[in-house]
């Protein structure tokens, strides 16, 4: 997310079955696009596209 400073590490699941099988186990399905996001001890995941990108902008927001 270059354009907004932030930091996003990407994992392809089709190619790393290793990626797929954490995103099974921890979102429950294999379904991208997905945000992974810890804080606090936690993790959740998400899936909507609209949902990563106004988290993502919220994140930019704080940050800035």
């Amino acid at each position: 997310m270059k354009h907004i400073d932030i930091e996003v590490e990407e994992r392809d699941i089709a190619r790393n079955p290793a990626y797929r099988a954490e995103l099974i186990k921890g979102g429950g399905r294999a379904q991208v696009p997905c945000l992974r996001i810890e804080s606090k001890g936690e993790v959740r995941w998400l899936y909507e596209s609209q949902d990563i990108v106004r988290f993502l902008q919220r994140q930019a927001t704080k940050a800035s």
